[in-house]
């Protein structure tokens, strides 16, 4: 399962995965879900949480992920062409997003831990299924 597949599965509305799913199958659909990550309303709200004011930088969104167990590496999802697909360690990833203005997840455990962030300032989640295996 590609690591696309793994976030659609695992956090976004029930009632929306079969869109979303349907857009990966093709690269020209990718594009399109790619390009709705910068105002993304999809997510489930089950495993969706707001970044608290205090640490919407690249620091305290990193301490926050490695404190839910985030590994050293992850994979990033972005609208942002020279940044989808790339794997990098989680502290340059944030370096990249946070503030960029792009929508990106980065992927950190597979289906059980990503980071959100949309266009909008603000806009920063940690997306968390603690129950689920990678």
């Amino acid at each position: 399962m590609s690591v696309d597949a793994a976030i659609v599965l695992a956090f976004v509305l029930p009632e929306r995965r079969s869109r979303h799913l349907g857009f990966l199958e093709s690269k020209r659909g990718r594009v399109k879900f790619r390009k709705h990550l910068a105002h993304f309303k999809d997510c489930d709200p089950r495993f969706t949480a707001a970044i608290p004011p205090g640490q919407q930088t690249a620091q305290g969104i990193e301490t926050l992920l490695w404190q839910y167990g985030a590994p050293e590496t992850c994979t990033i999802i972005s609208e942002s062409q020279d940044l989808d697909g790339v794997v990098m360690a989680l502290p340059d990833a944030l370096r990249k997003i946070v503030g960029y203005g792009a929508g990106s997840i980065i992927s950190c455990l597979e289906g059980r831990l990503a980071y959100y962030e949309g266009e909008e300032p603000g806009c920063r989640y940690a997306l968390r299924r603690a129950g689920r295996q990678p």
